[in-house]
């Protein structure tokens, strides 16, 4: 405990130059915070819009699928979840028809996504109600769809359009229905936004021709997104893996986790020689502090103190300046976080049409997770 008493005082004997070396403390942890925030902001951004609207963190679907979705391979829905879902950490399970199609309107045509969706299962799921732009609330037993705000921009469609869809159903039958849009919604990912379509799961069924017992594939939602491989292995113990498949995101968007992946790395790089950087300042002024005090470390020796002792107290005296300074740091760093959060930067010009075209939403988000936090702790401990 004295030595403890001893290392406080001694962090301030000298103020000016505790308050710099905090001060350089301060602010590499107040770059890392920002950086490693905004890094996993936008890749939690880019996650939700893939995995959140389109495909689930987790899928049940036939097996096959992946490499080859066909609307003549479908599974039978009802058998392929066990009934004790929600003691392996599902929040939702959602069976979905999925296909992909031509739709015109207004002289315009694209290929879309039509995602058959269990409306009242996964309207919340989805945040349909704080994500919707314009319209109204789409019901199981309506004839009409979503469209995201990127297909809207790109056909010049308006609630109240109808989109004419045109394709093969199930068993070659010939699939074509005209389907009035009742709403648009916000869809943080551009390239999905641009494609998908949502309609209420029969009416994709009765457009394809599909029987009600089939479904493409079972979205799973999660009650926490970090226990989705466990959840995953525990599906694959309880079904048939012969007859289904059960994938994470990961391994339906390989492209997309390997990118993620190597641009995390890639920021880890920059954190870790910023923090380089500062080391050097800190062992300049470390080595600086030891000189100056050679004679009173000699006089403590001559009094009795062990070696040992002094190199502890003088260990004890650099961590508590560090720790002041990523408390510094960690203080400057969360306003500026939180508001990002709550107020994303938005981005224009060629710096816009470059992120939509790798599939980012233009704009800059960041993520409060007190895991950031921690992490420059432990690099500073």
């Amino acid at each position: 405990m004295m030595l403890f008493k001893l290392a406080w005082r001694n962090v301030f004997r000298n103020k000016r130059r505790t308050l710099i070396t905090m001060a350089m403390v301060a602010l590499a942890v107040f770059l890392a915070i920002c950086m490693r925030s905004m890094q996993l902001g936008t890749y939690d951004q880019m996650i939700d819009g893939l995995v959140k609207y389109s495909t689930g963190y987790v899928r049940v679907s036939p097996v096959d699928y992946q490499t080859d979705p066909d609307i003549n391979n479908p599974m039978v829905a009802a058998n392929a979840l066990p009934q004790n879902t929600s003691t392996i950490g599902i929040k939702a399970a959602s069976n979905r028809v999925e296909t992909m199609m031509y739709a015109s309107c207004h002289g315009q045509g694209a290929p879309v996504q039509i995602l058959g969706i269990d409306v009242e299962t996964e309207s919340d799921l989805l945040g349909f109600t704080e994500n919707l732009v314009d319209g109204e609330h789409l019901n199981a037993n309506d004839h009409a769809i979503y469209i995201g705000t990127g297909l809207a921009k790109k056909m010049e469609l308006e609630v109240g359009d109808s989109l004419i869809v045109q394709g093969q159903g199930y068993r070659g039958s010939i699939a074509v229905d005209k389907l009035p849009i009742k709403g648009i919604i916000k869809i943080n990912n551009p390239v999905v936004s641009e494609m998908l379509v949502y309609a209420p799961i029969s009416v994709v069924r009765k457009i394809l021709d599909l029987p009600n017992e089939f479904a493409s594939y079972q979205a799973i939602h999660l009650k926490k997104a970090s226990k989705m491989k466990t959840v995953q292995q525990n599906l694959k113990n309880q079904l048939d893996t012969i007859k289904v498949d059960v994938m994470n995101w990961q391994e339906m968007n390989p492209e997309l986790y390997q990118g993620i992946q190597g641009d995390a790395v890639g920021g880890l790089v920059i954190v870790s020689i910023l923090y380089l950087i500062i080391a050097f300042g800190i062992f300049s002024t470390i080595l600086m502090m030891t000189t100056e005090r050679q004679y009173e470390f000699g006089v403590l020796l001559s009094i009795g103190m062990k070696r040992l002792k002094l190199g502890f107290m003088v260990i004890l005296e650099i961590l508590f300046i560090c720790l002041m300074g990523l408390v510094l740091g960690a203080l400057l760093a969360f306003p500026l976080v939180y508001y990002v959060h709550l107020n994303p930067i938005e981005f224009g010009g060629q710096a816009a049409a470059s992120m939509k075209d790798m599939g980012f939403e233009p704009a800059m988000f960041t993520t409060i997770d007190f895991n950031v936090t921690l992490t420059q702790a432990l690099l500073w401990c």
